[in-house]
């Protein structure tokens, strides 16, 4: 597989790179995205909770990511959010 680089200026290019990276816009997600350099780079979505009942799932849905994150080597990551 051949990997390419591509280079974000700043979160106006994180947000123009989604769509292309996941072949669709997302709505009501949260995205993260590995950036710099990374042993596996990985982008992950999932969406936000329709139910503010289900509001408390958050703080899973995000230690759940930081451990991926963390699994696949990323030093940093980008958080998007989008609703």
């Amino acid at each position: 597989m051949t990997r390419r680089t591509l280079r974000a200026q700043g979160p106006a290019d994180l947000l123009a790179l989604v769509p292309l990276l996941f072949g669709f816009h997302p709505e009501d997600s949260v995205v993260l995205m590995s950036v710099g350099e990374a042993t596996h780079p990985f982008h992950a979505r999932s969406d936000l909770p329709r139910d503010p009942a289900d509001l408390a799932d958050l703080a899973d849905l995000a230690h759940y990511l930081a451990s991926v994150a963390a699994r696949n080597g990323a030093q940093r990551v980008a958080v998007l959010v989008y609703s």
